[in-house]
């Protein structure tokens, strides 16, 4: 989590991505992410898709921002919907795959 130090609100938002990833597994739905995801990590999801973008110009005094916003990009969960017996218009709604990202507030913290 960008900019969040070690500490209470991370273990929290850690805390419920494990919990929902156990869920999930136990409900034997195929997941990424998590410790009950097949793959503990999203990392690198998008990777294909951010190489594509414009490349960015190191002499840009914005170039440290942009490189850490483009890697930051990182779902907490990829459910596969495939594995799931759902009726045929839920199916459609989902697609083959959907992302989940956590996001923790905390009491007194700024978001």
């Amino acid at each position: 989590v960008t900019g969040v130090k070690p500490g209470g609100i991370r273990r929290l938002h850690d805390l419920l991505v494990n919990l929902i990833s156990k869920w999930l597994r136990r409900a034997k739905i195929t997941h990424m992410g998590g410790v009950g995801g097949f793959k503990r990590t999203c990392k690198g999801l998008f990777t294909e898709f951010v190489y594509q973008l414009p490349k960015l110009d190191p002499n840009n005094p914005a170039h440290a921002a942009d490189l850490r916003y483009r890697q930051g990009i990182i779902p907490d969960l990829m459910l596969d919907a495939t594995s799931i017996d759902l009726p045929e218009n839920v199916a459609k709604m989902l697609g083959d795959r959907t992302l989940a990202d956590m996001k923790t507030l905390a009491p007194g913290t700024v978001h």
